[in-house]
Protein backbone atom coordinates (compact mmCIF):
# COMPACT_ATOMS: atom_id res chain seq x y z
CA UNK A 1 0.00 0.00 0.00
CA UNK A 2 1.38 3.72 -0.84
CA UNK A 3 0.68 6.52 1.12
CA UNK A 4 0.66 10.03 -0.92
CA UNK A 5 1.27 12.88 0.68
CA UNK A 6 0.28 16.49 -0.93
CA UNK A 7 3.37 18.28 -1.64
CA UNK A 8 3.69 22.36 0.54
CA UNK A 9 2.16 23.57 -2.57
CA UNK A 10 -0.83 21.34 -2.47
CA UNK A 11 -1.67 21.82 1.17
CA UNK A 12 -0.71 25.36 0.96
CA UNK A 13 -3.24 25.64 -2.34
CA UNK A 14 -5.82 23.74 -0.42
CA UNK A 15 -5.73 25.62 2.91
CA UNK A 16 -6.34 29.18 0.41
CA UNK A 17 -9.14 27.45 -1.35
CA UNK A 18 -10.60 26.46 1.70
CA UNK A 19 -10.25 29.67 3.88
CA UNK A 20 -9.39 32.35 1.11
CA UNK A 21 -8.37 35.86 2.76
CA UNK A 22 -8.75 39.04 0.33
CA UNK A 23 -5.21 39.18 -0.14
CA UNK A 24 -2.17 37.20 0.22
CA UNK A 25 1.67 37.61 0.55
CA UNK A 26 4.23 37.10 -2.24
CA UNK A 27 5.65 34.25 -0.53
CA UNK A 28 2.56 32.42 -0.31
CA UNK A 29 2.08 32.90 -4.07
CA UNK A 30 5.59 31.92 -4.94
CA UNK A 31 5.39 28.51 -2.38
CA UNK A 32 1.74 27.56 -4.14
CA UNK A 33 3.45 28.37 -7.76
CA UNK A 34 6.75 26.56 -6.63
CA UNK A 35 8.35 29.27 -7.77
CA UNK A 36 10.93 32.06 -6.11
CA UNK A 37 9.62 35.13 -4.73
CA UNK A 38 11.91 37.10 -7.08
CA UNK A 39 10.26 35.18 -10.05
CA UNK A 40 6.52 35.95 -8.62
CA UNK A 41 7.60 39.74 -8.45
CA UNK A 42 8.90 39.27 -12.16
CA UNK A 43 5.36 37.98 -12.93
CA UNK A 44 3.89 41.42 -11.17
CA UNK A 45 6.31 43.32 -12.90
CA UNK A 46 5.27 41.83 -16.57
CA UNK A 47 2.04 42.04 -15.46
CA UNK A 48 0.89 38.36 -15.53
CA UNK A 49 -0.05 38.29 -11.79
CA UNK A 50 -2.25 41.97 -10.61
CA UNK A 51 -1.58 43.01 -7.28
CA UNK A 52 -2.62 45.72 -4.68
CA UNK A 53 -0.06 48.11 -2.78
CA UNK A 54 -1.00 48.12 0.48
CA UNK A 55 1.31 51.17 2.20
CA UNK A 56 4.64 49.36 0.91
CA UNK A 57 3.33 45.80 0.85
CA UNK A 58 2.76 44.29 -2.17
CA UNK A 59 -0.29 41.67 -2.11
CA UNK A 60 -2.24 39.59 -4.51
CA UNK A 61 -6.06 39.16 -4.65
CA UNK A 62 -7.27 35.62 -3.27
CA UNK A 63 -9.83 36.06 -6.05
CA UNK A 64 -7.73 36.72 -9.38
CA UNK A 65 -4.81 34.57 -8.00
CA UNK A 66 -7.04 31.75 -7.82
CA UNK A 67 -8.03 32.80 -11.14
CA UNK A 68 -4.59 32.90 -12.34
CA UNK A 69 -4.13 29.08 -10.82
CA UNK A 70 -7.54 27.80 -12.84
CA UNK A 71 -6.11 28.80 -15.90
CA UNK A 72 -9.32 31.63 -15.90
CA UNK A 73 -6.56 34.78 -15.44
Amino acid sequence: MTTTTLSESATALAALRENPPAFIPVPLAAKILERTPARVYQMIADGILPVRRIGRAVRLSTVAFLAFIDGEG
